[in-house]
């Protein structure tokens, strides 16, 4: 069982929506979630600018963790939680697998030459998959311009995704910081749709994330 809420607005120019819900209250996982979105445009130069954000929270209610389902991603191309030049969940916190390793010999320089040595187990560390965090949000940025039955578009896009039990400071919340900007060209299909292909340099990324710096989309429920 769940409560919920949503909230839609919408005019020629802007777009705002809200929702909120608290599930699993006969369950044994209850959790508190709540997103919201706001996308404004108009125009100028000869073209059209769009800004759009999002920012979301969930939170496990009671002794339980938050499940993978309910757990918030960024990157792709295209959906509510897209941030262009990263791959389709390529980025946030990260699951690690530990593997130990054998035993080794080495060559150790002594007081009487080389001799061997024996070295005991390492522990190594591998990432294995990113698992989502439990707050995001992403701001981009955009500005189309027409070239007969096609749009050149330019952009601008930042990202946050986070575990708040793992941020204690504020260089813990800048330093998972995504950015990046890019062009495209973008072909719009009847009836909202679009087909765009981009190119998209990072600017600030982190060691591990997956980039994509050449992207194409096909979609048909959102406009480019």
């Amino acid at each position: 069982t769940a409560l919920s809420y949503q909230f839609l607005s919408s005019s020629a120019s802007s777009r705002s929506a809200v929702f909120a819900e608290i599930s699993g209250l006969l369950g044994d996982v209850k959790v508190a979630r709540c997103e919201t979105s706001y996308q404004h445009g108009g125009e100028a130069l000869g073209g059209r600018w769009r800004v759009s954000g999002m920012l979301g929270v969930a939170q496990p209610l009671g002794e339980t963790t938050l499940p993978w389902e309910e757990r918030f991603f960024l990157g792709g191309s295209f959906g509510a939680q897209r941030l262009m030049g990263f791959g389709p969940h390529g980025l946030g916190p990260t699951a690690y697998t530990e593997r130990e390793s054998k035993a080794r010999l080495g060559l150790v320089q002594g007081l009487g030459g080389l001799g061997l040595q024996r070295s005991g187990p390492i522990i190594e560390k591998t990432r294995s998959s990113f698992m989502g965090g439990d707050s995001c949000a992403s701001l981009e940025a955009l500005m189309q311009f027409p070239l007969g039955p096609l749009q050149l578009m330019t952009f601008g896009a930042a990202g946050l995704l986070v575990n708040r039990s793992q941020v204690a400071s504020l260089p813990d919340l800048t330093g998972s910081l995504r950015a990046s900007f890019g062009a495209g060209i973008g072909y719009p299909l009847p009836g909202g749709g679009h087909i765009a292909a981009t190119f998209t340099l990072p600017v600030q990324a982190v060691e591990g994330d997956h980039l994509r710096p050449f992207q194409v989309s096909f979609n048909f429920g959102n406009p480019l």
